[in-house]
């Protein structure tokens, strides 16, 4: 089944607790929306095999490494209770270091899964709106890499504040709450920057403007990133619904974009000179570089459309 047709859903007349709860519903719409295309389903199970095969594995390689390590650090007894003990101690061992191997890969589980979305986030736009032109592997390579150094560079920024919002937890109550809203708004915050980076990638945006793209749109991104923490916090279960959240947050990007809420497309040989963090917000309300996005058009075309008919039932 494929999915619906694209439809626009305006922000601009809404009001902030209505762009909050559409902002909630994109995770939501995401989830739907690989139901109904089968297509993407391979990029939704692959990097989940990938996890299990990393996990096995390190299993296995603990099993081999933990008895050859210990039995350098203690010749293993040959018989008696030393032996039993021996055994004891290189299972214990092994257990503790499977299971730290497995909490780091599964912290780990977005940024290995970066290609994978990428390709998903890609796929959507192109249900959605119109296959973008092809890129060379180089041009490939070097989004999946911005892509993953801005997502080091938001855990960096979280794992910062968090670190220095310590303190608020130790007072009752006000602390407390105080504490909760922050670190809350904080994660919903990047989460949304997050599920809308594969868009925002393969645009050249810098992080800078990432996180200017989710402060213009607070209130819709703040409602995605709630829905999205929800999404994750169900461990095992948010091994799937982490794509299900990329694929929401594309839409929700492409709708920023058809109503002139996010920077144009950096051109390549522009982008190429770029810094890490650097790079300006110009609006695609008032573009400054003729090179404009040829799907824009297209999606302001059915906004015009959109209200027109709105314009029409209400004349009626």
């Amino acid at each position: 089944m494929n999915p619906k047709p694209y439809q626009i859903i305006p922000f601009d007349n809404a009001s902030r607790w209505r762009q909050f709860i559409q902002g909630f519903s994109f995770p939501f719409r995401g989830v739907t929306f690989v139901l109904r295309t089968p297509t993407m389903w391979p990029w939704v199970v692959l990097p989940v095999l990938l996890m299990s095969f990393l996990i096995i594995a390190a299993g296995f390689i603990a099993m081999w490494a933990v008895p050859e390590v210990l039995a350098y650090l203690w010749d293993q007894p040959m018989a008696g209770w030393l032996r039993w003990l021996w055994n004891g101690l290189a299972t214990a061992v092994w257990l503790v270091v499977f299971i730290v191997t497995t909490v780091v890969l599964y912290l780990c589980f977005g940024i290995l899964a970066t290609p994978f979305y990428d390709q998903l986030s890609e796929q959507t736009e192109a249900h959605l709106i119109e296959p973008r032109s092809a890129v060379t592997w180089p041009q490939w390579f070097g989004d999946i890499g911005q892509s993953i150094l801005h997502s080091v560079a938001a855990f960096a920024l979280w794992f910062c504040f968090v670190t220095l919002t310590l303190g608020l937890g130790l007072i009752p109550v006000l602390g407390q709450a105080l504490d909760l809203v922050l670190g809350g708004s904080l994660t919903a915050f990047l989460l949304a920057r997050e599920m809308m980076d594969g868009p925002m990638s393969r645009r050249r945006l810098s992080f800078r403007t990432k996180c200017a793209v989710v402060w213009r749109n607070l209130p819709v991104a703040l409602g995605f990133g709630l829905a999205t923490s929800i999404f994750l916090a169900i461990p095992i279960v948010n091994l799937f619904s982490l794509p299900c959240a990329v694929v929401g947050g594309t839409r929700l990007f492409l709708q920023l974009s058809a109503q002139g809420r996010v920077p144009l497309e950096v051109p390549r040989d522009e982008w190429v000179g770029r810094t890490l963090l650097g790079g300006g917000f110009g609006l695609s309300e008032n573009p400054e570089h003729p090179g404009k996005q040829e799907h824009v058009a297209k999606i302001d075309d059915a906004i015009n459309t959109h209200e027109h008919a709105r314009e029409q039932v209400e004349f009626e």
